[in-house]
């Protein structure tokens, strides 16, 4: 799961860590589908997009003040481990 997701600029950014599997495929493939589902009402959302590495610092310090909780898991923004993923979303449905 990522916990931690920002919107800027028509791009959707998603964290992970270079200690789990997730990073490298999305790395290998960047097609991404993310889905979310309200729990005893069945509504969710799916949204389907392209996922890119994002290495701009600027943008990692953004993540990392927009989510606070990044702060128990990385020392900074600029921590080796902070992996953090820029997503252009093709498509999204909601139901």
């Amino acid at each position: 799961p990522f916990g931690a997701i920002m919107e800027k600029n028509e791009y959707l950014y998603i964290s992970t860590s270079i200690f789990n599997d997730a990073h490298k495929q999305i790395k290998n493939d960047g097609n991404i589908q993310i889905v979310a589902v309200k729990p005893k009402i069945r509504q969710w959302l799916r949204i389907t997009g392209q996922a890119t590495e994002c290495t701009d610092l600027k943008i990692k310090f953004e993540m990392f003040e927009a989510c606070p909780k990044l702060k128990k898991h990385f020392d900074s923004a600029k921590s080796s481990s902070f992996i953090l993923f820029k997503i252009k979303v093709l498509k999204s449905e909601f139901k």
